[in-house]
């Protein structure tokens, strides 16, 4: 391999404990150097990222570094794809690190002479809101097979840190993140790429820990949370009613992020709930007046026994007081039993 066959894109900022981490994971691999890229965006971190970046470039060849004014995610990941030469890209997150050996796996497939648009393998999640808090050296290096997480063929799946795309797919269709959304990119870009995928092949090897954490870059404020669903929702209004890309994923997508900004207009006083309310409205995200978008609207749980309907009928009306206080206390309640799952475990 002549050429660099992968460019890996990782927006930084306030991720200072788990950079390092981040950073050994790319040189625990079985593949030369000059064949894969690193393109860490320093994002104005106000901590010593910068110089974590840094001093790790002065020892890697294939590492670089671009340091700009905090301009957010999406900003960040531009900067990288503009950057990048590789003939495929992988979008990872700088508190999350990659499979140990994982590269010589992927790489026998990316160099395939037919090889694929996008290859998919599987993410092993653990930190604050899952089993397990953190991993060990020995259970990171046995997770091997899928756990918490998603089956390939199971469900939708729009995280970009489980899919390795064809550079080509966002150069020649001028696909880029949009600076507006914050949080969420994710559901946007891989649904735009994805529409112009040909050919996929799935790995059933776990390739990516992701680290589930409170203070976290898909995290974000609630404000910022609000506005990126409210954005999101209406780009997937426009795709579903022009038909582009998967018209099911389209309707589902824009549904889902329409209830969660649902969810943050619930937790909002009037009068600011009534005027967002009346923007959505405005803007003809709310009410939905199409039957076959309504269909998208599923109960929250299967309705198995009494305290399933009881949560559906509130979760369906989280815009109104008695819904708003029953899906509030829920969130609670789980936030902080994880949280003391997570205290605990630290002791």
């Amino acid at each position: 391999m002549n050429e660099i066959l992968l460019s890996v894109v990782v927006p930084v900022y306030r991720v200072q404990p788990f950079l390092q981490e981040c950073i050994d994971a790319f040189y625990v691999q079985d593949v030369p150097e000059p064949s894969y890229e690193v393109i860490f965006i320093d994002d104005g971190s106000p901590d010593n990222c910068g110089k974590i970046l840094d001093e790790n470039a002065s020892l890697h060849s294939n590492i670089t570094v671009i340091h700009q004014k905090n301009a957010g995610v999406s900003a960040a990941r531009n900067r990288g794809l503009d950057r990048a030469q590789g003939k495929y890209v992988w979008f990872v997150d700088p508190d999350d690190f990659i499979q140990d050996h994982f590269l010589e796996k992927l790489f026998a497939v990316l160099d395939k002479p037919d090889a694929p648009d996008m290859v998919t393998f599987g993410v092993y999640e653990f930190g604050d809101y899952t089993s397990d808090c953190a991993l060990s050296e020995e259970e990171r290096r046995n997770k091997q097979t899928l756990k918490n997480n998603r089956a390939p063929n199971e469900q939708y799946d729009a995280t970009l840190c489980r899919h390795v795309y064809k550079r080509a797919l966002f150069t020649e269709n001028n696909i880029r993140f949009d600076p507006l959304i914050t949080v969420c990119e994710d559901n946007v870009v891989h649904f735009l790429v994805e529409g112009r995928v040909q050919t996929q092949e799935m790995l059933s090897d776990v390739g990516y820990f992701y680290r589930k954490r409170t203070n976290s870059l898909s995290t974000g404020s609630a404000e910022r949370y609000y506005e990126s669903r409210v954005r999101i929702a209406s780009l997937f209004i426009g795709y579903y009613n022009e038909g582009y890309g998967n018209h099911y994923i389209a309707g589902y997508l824009l549904s889902s992020q329409l209830k969660l900004a649902l969810l943050h207009i619930a937790k909002m006083k009037n009068p600011r709930r009534r005027t967002e309310l009346a923007r959505l409205r405005d803007m003809g995200l709310f009410p939905l007046t199409i039957d076959e978008k309504d269909t998208f609207f599923e109960v929250k749980r299967p309705e198995n026994n009494a305290a399933d309907i009881r949560y559906n009928k509130a979760y369906n009306s989280i815009y109104t007081k008695k819904g708003h206080r029953a899906v509030r206390a829920f969130i609670l309640r789980n936030k902080i039993k994880n949280r003391l799952k997570y205290l605990l475990h630290k002791e």
